[in-house]
């Protein structure tokens, strides 16, 4: 039986902020006025050095409560916010 060499995997631990907030189920997602091309729901977080992207998901446990998730690219830009 043939062996495969394996290289060990660097791992990389995520930075992400997450920040909790209230939102009805019948309330649509908050969303800024945006340029053409730029993402609504960033709003004031476009284009913060380091926030690699942007997104917002409910809670599974309870969907009135909502999420804002960030992902950051350095742990420089992480520890500044």
């Amino acid at each position: 039986m043939a062996r495969i060499r394996q290289t060990a995997r660097r791992s990389i631990r995520a930075l992400i902020t997450l920040t909790r907030f209230y939102l009805p189920l019948d309330q649509e997602w908050p969303a800024w006025p945006a340029e053409e091309g730029c993402d609504p729901h960033a709003g004031p977080l476009e284009g913060v050095e380091g926030a690699h992207s942007m997104r917002m998901g409910r809670l599974i446990d309870d969907p009135e409560q909502a999420v804002y998730i960030i992902d950051w690219s350095l742990l420089q830009h992480f520890k500044a916010f």
